[in-house]
Formats: C-alpha cells, structure tokens, sequence
C-alpha cells in the first residue's frame, strides 16, 4: 500500500473515495495544472481544472452515449495505470521544428451499467490538460451523443468565431476561409452554426487565458465544435449538422485544453503534443493502438 502511494504522489496523480462515488486527478510536471474527475451517487462523471488551486474550468460534465456504451449515468470508475511521458519528434512545418514533449497520463477503467468497459485517458501538461474517452469490446460502436461540456468561470469574455458551416450551405467551399474574430460576453449565444474551435476564453486575473478545441482527430470520428447556445457558463459538445454527414464513428478525439498567459499565448503547442507518438487512440476493433 505505501509502494502505491508513492508511486501516484510521485506522478502527480491522486485516487481516493468520496461517498458512493469516486475522485481521480492528474497534476503537470510542473504541479501548476490539475485535472480531476469524479463520479457522484449516481454514477456521473465530472471534471475540474485548476491552476496554482484557482478554477480555470469549473465542475463540467463528461461522458458519452453510444450503442454499445452508456457512460453518462451508473458509471464506476476503479484504479488508475499512471505513466510519465517524455517523447521528442521533429516538425516539417510548424513554430518550432524539434518539439520534446513532458507530460503525466493515467488510464481510469470505466464501467457502465450494463457491465460494458471502457477507459477514460488523461493528460497533463505545463500548458495545457486533456481527455479522452476509450470505449472496449469488439466490432463496431456508434457514438450517439457526447456529453461533454466546459463550464468556465464568472467574468471571462469568449474570443471566437463563429464555424463556417456557410450558413444554410454545407458545402467546403461555402463562407469565407478568413473571418474575424467576435468577442463576447461569457453565455452570450453565436450563430446557429455552432463556435468554432479552437475558442479562447480570457478568464480576467493576470491576463489568462484558456483555449479550448480538440486534438488527434481520426477519419472514423467527426469533428466537433460549441453548441451555439450556451447554458448559461456552460459550453456543451455539438456534432455535425446531418447536411455535413460524414456519420460518426469509434475513434474519439482528444479535448484539448490549453492554459496560458498573453505573454506566451503563440508559443503554445499543446494541441499537437496531445497527437505525440505515445497517445492512446481506439482501432476499428476496439483495442489499443499506438501512432
């Protein structure tokens, strides 16, 4: 039990019970970002993340609904694999063409009601934290609907756009490739399109700043964007409209949330360290891979 604890201390990840439900966390190397997620009585999971113990995104909702999955309610979460990742690889393109990527990730095994297994993979970074949903068993598995949302903090102005859906055409050329940047007040709605990833949020303390968007997006999974609509400081998951239709597979891609100030606001690559050569990602069969 002592060599346990050790071990989790030492990674920055921390696992313990609160009431019928449970409590899992993955701190950064630095130990500035924390990520944690729990489940309530009822089987819900939830996750927060702070920086230095301040909220950067409150108690927001996870889990997903699939035709083999049901991971929004009646969920057990059991103890967690840890590893630290230290990967290097080189960039054609790019702010910075050698790229060293330091991180903390932990697996949770997920259960859901029906006994249906699956894994919830969580990242931490100095600059940023991450998930991922990983859905076990054999053959194919359609996602239905994802409940993931982001609630952030009182006070934050959203520095977005809107998705270039064109409007009432669907087509790849449609809109324009260019559009400014709007700035709104936190829940104020967009256009009916959805909001654009990656959307930025000014949390209003110390010129910070949380980008929000997603990362290593495979072929077999659509892309996603902000439902249009928020509810009140919560910003909700939106699939493609059917007009798009690229259907919906079994590979999800990683949320990406990126922390950082004004001052190093274009030096973040985050969302491309969470497509490193050591991230987890589903096959079509349902078993682990890595690229």
């Amino acid at each position: 039990m002592a060599v346990g604890l050790a071990f989790f201390l030492i990674l920055g990840c921390d696992s313990q019970t609160e009431g019928q439900g449970r409590a899992v966390s993955v701190a950064s190397p630095s130990g500035d970002l924390k990520l944690a997620v729990a489940t309530d009585d009822q089987g819900r999971m939830s996750y927060t993340v702070t920086k230095n113990g301040e909220t950067v995104v409150e108690t927001s909702p996870m889990g997903l609904v699939s035709t083999t999955h049901d991971l929004a309610t009646g969920v057990s979460m059991s103890s967690s694999a840890s590893r630290t990742i230290d990967e290097s690889y080189t960039m054609v393109t790019g702010k910075r063409c050698e790229r060293r990527v330091l991180g903390r990730e932990i697996t949770v095994p997920l259960e859901d009601a029906s006994g249906a297994r699956a894994e919830l993979i969580l990242r931490a970074h100095d600059d940023g934290v991450a998930f991922r949903y990983h859905l076990l068993g054999k053959g194919e598995s359609q996602v239905m609907s994802e409940l993931t949302g982001f609630a952030i903090p009182s006070g934050a102005r959203v520095i977005t756009r809107a998705y270039d859906g064109g409007d009432l055409v669907f087509t790849p050329t449609a809109g324009e490739y260019q559009q400014p940047p709007i700035l709104l007040p936190l829940g104020e709605a967009i256009d009916r399109t959805g909001f654009a990833f990656p959307t930025m949020f000014e949390l209003g303390r110390e010129s910070l700043y949380a980008v929000v968007s997603e990362a290593d997006l495979g072929a077999s999974y659509c892309a996603t964007r902000l439902n249009e609509e928020p509810r009140g400081n919560l910003y909700e998951i939106r699939f493609p409209d059917e007009r798009e239709g690229w259907g919906v597979g079994e590979v999800l891609p990683t949320r990406d949330i990126a922390r950082c100030s004004g001052r190093t606001l274009t030096s973040v690559t985050s969302c491309r360290s969470f497509r490193s050569p050591g991230m987890t990602r589903v096959s079509s069969a349902g078993t682990s891979t890595t690229m």
